[in-house]
């Protein structure tokens, strides 16, 4: 078991095996199946599982933090654009750069840090939804995109262009999870 933060442990190999399956799969991409067998997993820890999305292989805190920092490949960002079937522009606009950035990312094949941190939050919302909707990744996208109650009628999708409101819409969703309809 490795420590990662306060109540937070995982078990390293039980990860490296799910990870490593995802590096087998990299070419084909990962099935619905898969992500819903991570979204139903009863591991004491799935607090990093939202890296699948990105079809990244980090799986500890302190490599993630690297990565981040090193800037995450634009093959990240394919990945997360072809499961939730977003335009390259309606990410973009989710990570707050232009068109053209997007362009000369893609040219230099990975991202900035700040960009990169943005994306990594972006994946870690989309699966919160995601657990939310039970794997239904149409159900996620629909609910992320259209005005909530719990967040002054604004959309979600909205929130998660700053780390405030990404765990606003993530304490959102935790409360719809345990019935707290407020």
């Amino acid at each position: 078991m490795i420590y990662l933060a306060p109540n937070v442990w995982y078990n390293q190999a039980k990860w490296q095996k799910d990870f490593m399956a995802v590096k087998e799969t990299k070419n084909k991409g990962v099935s619905a199946d898969y992500l819903k067998k991570h979204l139903n997993s009863t591991d004491e820890n799935k607090s990093h599982a939202y890296l699948i999305l990105l079809g990244l292989k980090v799986c500890d805190t302190e490599p993630l933090l690297k990565n981040i920092e090193g800037g995450i490949p634009y093959s990240a960002f394919n990945r997360f654009q072809k499961y939730f079937e977003m335009t390259a522009g309606e990410l973009a606009e989710l990570l707050q750069i232009s068109v053209r950035t997007l362009q000369r990312r893609k040219t230099a094949g990975k991202f900035e840090p700040k960009e990169s941190d943005r994306l990594v939050r972006l994946s870690r919302v989309f699966w919160k939804a995601l657990e939310l909707f039970e794997g239904d990744f149409d159900g996620a996208k629909k609910w992320l995109s259209e005005k909530q109650a719990g967040l002054g009628n604004l959309r979600p999708i909205d929130f998660i262009k700053s780390e405030t409101g990404a765990k606003e819409v993530e304490n959102l969703i935790g409360r719809l999870e345990h019935g707290v309809f407020s």
